[in-house]
């Protein structure tokens, strides 16, 4: 037997000092607590779903079922892709593709990928996952780290499950110390029960706030960083060892510092949980921002032993932000600076948007459209276009309608109408003004018809002249030789006389 052995067994068996027995017990019970309350503060700062993966979801905290819109009573003892479509994006079955996963996880990979959850309310939400493998006890856990994507601000998680895990500890304990007088070994024995379930607990919370994505900092009364993982050393990207020790405001200058103004003074004075963003210069001269959310570590009497402050980066999230205002007012002064009216509609032609230039076209401006119209119909007419032929072909093209403006001028429309799946709308209709091409058509065609009837003016004058000369042509002969003929008569008149006048006496005679 060993002298450890000997000791316990002496301890077991001695009836003379139990109450140093269980002061040595509580001692130790109370060390773990003071521990486990401290990385309580910790899992409770957590702004990522933490599940723990046996064959099935063994255990989860508060974010997890924030996310998943259901209490933990739903998830322990389901499969992770219960709370997924049976397929994901890809085409892969959810269920297969979460088996490999947490296959490959207990291998000891860490596995990173996007996945598809649907919430318990039936809305599907995008998160991102990190499984890792966790050893407890001698036994292997996956321990899932994973976040809703689709919403930055996550929602306050439910309590932790370590929490009820202590008040049955307390219950039990209680229950102990009240039936202490009927077994003494019965109560050393379950005091240590408790201090085996502790440490699990503290191995647990240990596991994930090393592996936890966001960075932490565990801060003392005086804003000394006593404990730090390695998310928030690449975060600031500094080593380890010139994080801990340094005063928070050192890592992230603030004029404030530990004065009444600073913001975790609140934590100090009253406040359990405190928001708020924070940019910084990181070591290669990035400009970095980030979420910070900060809770107060407090002992059972509410005093303040220090402070647990969760960096969640945005600089990202900023980034794509910006790139998405950029487009918006992109597309914003495009939309504003063509001439077509754009309106966005339900199937059944209720307005969803319309562009700011409808005026030039309707003479209403957006406001008076909505208010004196109620669909498109309405504004255009109900034989605009048929919904079942835009349903079969998706897209219809050149259509011309005639309307009348708010001050009663007439306008020639020609419009494009196409199937869309924008916010709520599902039909996109652009109208372009084509009134003055339609009058500059008919005009061209009046002149064309002007044109083709002088075209037959002039053929006609040139077959009139071309008569005209057929007949002059002998009647200038003939009046050109008329005085010659005159002469030629006139001269010979007077010698056809004289030869038809003896003739003529001779006959007298």
């Amino acid at each position: 037997m060993t002298q450890n052995t000997r000791e316990d067994h002496l301890t077991l068996n001695s009836t003379d000092h139990p109450e140093r027995i269980i002061a040595e017990q509580n001692q130790k019970i109370s060390l773990l607590e003071k521990k486990l309350e401290k990385y309580e503060a910790i899992f409770q700062g957590l702004s990522d779903g933490i599940l723990l993966i046996d064959d099935k979801l063994t255990d989860c905290n508060k974010e997890a079922c924030q996310i998943w819109r259901c209490e933990k009573e739903d998830i322990i003892g389901f499969f992770p892709s219960d709370f997924a479509p049976l397929l994901q994006p890809d085409g892969g079955k959810s269920y297969e593709i979460a088996q490999a996963k947490i296959n490959e996880a207990l291998r000891g990979n860490i596995q990173k990928f996007e996945w598809k959850d649907i919430r318990r309310d039936g809305i599907a939400i995008d998160t991102e996952v990190t499984l890792s493998k966790i050893d407890v006890d001698e036994k292997n856990y996956v321990l899932a780290t994973f976040r809703d994507i689709t919403d930055i601000k996550i929602k306050e998680s439910e309590k932790q499950a370590l929490l009820h895990m202590m008040e049955k500890i307390i219950e039990d304990r209680t229950k102990s110390l009240q039936e202490y007088n009927a077994s003494l070994n019965e109560e050393i024995d379950h005091r240590r029960r408790i201090e085996r379930n502790l440490e699990h607990a503290y191995l647990e919370l240990k596991e994930i706030f090393d592996t936890s994505g966001d960075g932490i900092l565990v801060l003392d009364t005086d804003r000394n960083v006593i404990r730090a993982n390695r998310a928030f050393a690449e975060l600031v990207e500094m080593k380890m060892d010139k994080v801990i020790g340094a005063k928070c405001f050192d890592i992230f200058p603030c004029r404030h510092k530990c004065t009444d103004h600073c913001i975790l003074q609140e934590l100090v004075v009253g406040s359990n949980k405190t928001d708020f963003e924070k940019e910084f210069i990181s070591e290669s001269g990035d400009r970095k921002s980030c979420l910070v959310k900060a809770s107060a570590l407090r002992n059972s009497s509410g005093e303040v032993l220090g402070i647990v402050k969760n960096y969640k980066d945005l600089t990202s999230y900023k980034r794509w932000v910006d790139m998405l205002q950029e487009s918006e007012e992109f597309h914003r002064i495009t939309l504003a600076s063509i001439s077509d009216s754009i309106f966005l509609t339900t199937d059944e032609g209720k307005f969803i948007f319309i562009s700011c230039n409808v005026g030039n076209i309707f003479g209403y401006d957006e406001d008076e459209i909505r208010h004196e119209f109620e669909s498109i119909f309405d504004l255009v007419g109900y034989d605009f276009y048929s919904s079942h032929e835009l349903q079969s072909i998706n897209e219809i093209n050149n259509i011309e309608v005639e309307i009348t403006d708010k001050f009663k001028s007439k306008h020639v429309l020609i419009a494009n109408i196409k199937k869309a799946s924008i916010r709520s709308g599902t039909t996109l209709i652009a109208f372009r003004d084509i009134t003055e091409r339609k009058n500059a058509e008919k005009r061209a065609k009046i002149e064309y018809e002007q044109l083709v009837q002088a075209g037959k003016m002039v053929s006609l004058g040139i077959l009139v002249s071309g008569v005209a000369h057929e007949i002059n042509n002998p009647n200038n002969a003939i009046i050109l030789n008329i005085p010659l003929l005159s002469r030629m008569w006139h001269d010979a008149k007077s010698i056809l006389d004289q030869y038809l006048e003896p003739k003529s006496v001779k006959k007298l005679h």
